[in-house]
């Protein structure tokens, strides 16, 4: 059995002991050692991975945090004794929000007073009013009772007396089908029924056409539609088959027709007449009302100076009130409850968070990437990575600062939702510099450099860890991880990539 490495070394070693013999051992220690690490080849120690396809993207990161623009300083529009603050540093607030107010105990009643004189002249004025409410009250009832009228005259007109005439019974005659219902319909004219062999009970359906296209069955038990505007047919027991019966829609052979049309036509005119008398008392009324009438003018004076002193008096008391006038956070509160706050200070301090946006750095060796309009993902360490905002590169900052040596530029990103975010937060911004859809890359740590060109190690034979030296042609170099090849491989071939000494040629 032959002997391992570390034995041959050892027996070498016991070999040539005497001092006079060390340089001559030494070398042949090392010519050991040659061929030992010749024969061995190492392959078993080769990794390898294959060539995907893929997406890949280039970032750039930057570490700064959540500002603001606008700092607001809010101060009352009128002094007084501070009586309640409402808020605390770092909330967040919405636009028309009460912050704090000041005493309003002369303010209030005097809106108190304000108030009841208004529902006083109010009331005054409704009073001289009212009979111009009624007036009008009145022609709306007229006209809802009147077109009531109208409409059931008019029912009565085409609904009455209605009846199936025979167009042609061939020389025959048959009981005519009995016409039943309420027309709905303003329409006038004709229904045609034709009458045709079928597979119903009794042997014949109908084809409606005219007025109302449709069909149905011929029944002698019971009435069925004629169409769908609420009128019904039945025909009796001794009914012939083919005949075309016609309904004339208003019935002008009935003896009630011309009875039925003088009094639709007088609803008619009693409905013009009564709406033209509501109308004309309206008239009346207004006339009644006008401005020349002492009392309504009076009742009309009272109700603008009432409404006038109310409105005053709201506004003294709003002088009172501190209000957000925009969305933000309370970073300064100055005022306490029981001190005296003096318009012309500052009780709080807003910073105006519709205008939040992150500011960051960037090392030198990547500012060159940044450009404005890029797209970028923003994670806050509040939040941590449960909560990726996307933001827009606003500005590059092309002054450098200098701490300890390192060279920084400053980037500015606005949120495209600041809605959860307050101003301060320690935030990582990932600036998207080029992404590549549908590529093909294999790990950067595979890729070599001699003389300005490319390589890699390609697999040739798996069991046996074969490879061979090939040129590529590079492109996206992703995040220092992953390397596009633009030509050289193909998907599902292999490359090496741990150190390789000495190429294996297949």
């Amino acid at each position: 059995m032959n002997k391992s490495f570390p034995e041959k070394i050892k027996s070498l070693l016991k070999t040539f002991t005497s001092r006079k013999r060390y340089w001559m051992g030494a070398i042949l220690l090392l010519l050991v050692v040659f061929i030992v690490f010749k024969n061995s080849n190492n392959t078993s120690d080769i990794i390898i991975e294959p060539v995907v396809k893929g997406s890949i993207q280039k970032t750039v990161v930057a570490t700064g945090e959540v500002t603001s623009e606008t700092d607001l300083n809010l101060s009352f529009d009128q002094g007084g004794e501070v009586k309640d603050v409402r808020v605390k540093v770092g909330d967040k607030v919405k636009k028309g929000q009460i912050l704090a107010t000041l005493d309003q105990k002369d303010e209030q009643a005097e809106l108190t007073q304000a108030r009841g004189s208004l529902l006083v002249a109010q009331a005054n004025y409704k009073k001289a009013f009212r009979t111009l409410e009624s007036a009008e009250g009145s022609l709306e009832n007229v006209i809802a009772q009147q077109n009531v009228l109208v409409k059931n005259a008019e029912r009565t007109l085409l609904s009455d007396d209605l009846e199936a005439v025979a167009e042609s019974l061939d020389g025959g005659s048959a009981a005519a089908p009995v016409i039943s219902g309420v027309y709905n319909s303003s329409l006038q004219g004709e229904y045609l029924v034709t009458m045709y062999a079928s597979n119903a009970t009794s042997a014949y359906s109908f084809k409606l056409s005219a007025l109302e296209k449709g069909s149905g069955t011929v029944s002698t038990t019971s009435s069925v539609p004629l169409g769908s505007r609420g009128l019904y047919i039945k025909w009796p027991e001794d009914f012939e088959g083919g005949e075309v019966w016609v309904v004339s829609i208003p019935n002008k052979r009935s003896s009630s027709y011309v009875t039925n049309l003088n009094a639709y036509n007088l609803a008619i005119e009693n409905q013009k007449t009564e709406v033209d008398k509501a109308t004309r008392s309206i008239l009346e009324k207004k006339a009644e009302f006008s401005l020349g009438n002492i009392e309504s003018e009076i009742a009309y004076a009272e109700v603008i100076s009432a409404q006038g002193k109310f409105e005053s008096a709201s506004a003294k008391i709003e002088k009172k009130i501190l209000r957000a006038p925009v969305d933000g956070t309370i970073t300064t509160i100055a005022i306490k409850i029981g001190e005296l706050a003096k318009s012309d200070e500052s009780a709080m301090v807003l910073q105006d968070v519709s205008n939040l946006y992150f500011e960051g750095i960037v090392n030198e060796e990547n500012i060159s990437l940044v450009k404005d309009g890029q797209s970028a993902t923003i994670v806050l360490d509040a939040f941590g990575d449960t909560k990726i905002l996307n933001a827009i590169v606003k500005e590059v900052d092309l002054s450098a600062t200098k701490n300890a040596d390192v060279v920084n530029y400053k980037i500015t990103a606005t949120f495209e939702d600041s809605s959860e975010i307050k101003a301060g937060m320690t935030a990582t911004a990932t600036v998207l510099i080029d992404k590549k859809e549908d590529t093909l890359s294999i790990p950067v740590r595979a890729v070599y450099q001699e003389n300005g060109t490319s390589f890699v190690y390609v697999v040739t034979d798996d069991e046996k860890k074969k490879y061979e030296r090939r040129t590529v042609t590079t492109g996206l170099l992703a995040d220092g991880v992953l390397q596009e090849i633009l030509t050289g491989l193909s998907l599902g071939e292999s490359v090496v990539t741990s150190q390789v000494l000495e190429p294996v040629k297949k």
